[in-house]
């Protein structure tokens, strides 16, 4: 059974990856409504939220392992 802190660091790491994901989606939305030039940036956008979703995922790996 995982201790108190060991959970408060599994919750913690699912808040952020939750929040992450959302950026995730809100960019993509972005994307599809605006045109061609404009989703370029946007796209560098998504690619940080995604980016960062990977490591907080890796840390939730890494913390049910423990």
């Amino acid at each position: 059974m995982p201790n108190e802190e060991d959970q408060m660091s599994f919750d913690i790491w699912c808040d952020l990856l939750e929040r992450e994901l959302k950026i995730a989606l809100e960019d993509l939305e972005k994307i599809r409504k605006s045109g061609k030039p404009q989703a370029k940036n946007t796209c560098y956008m998504l690619r940080a939220a995604l980016g960062n979703a990977r490591h907080y995922l890796s840390e939730i790996q890494d913390s049910l392992e423990n």
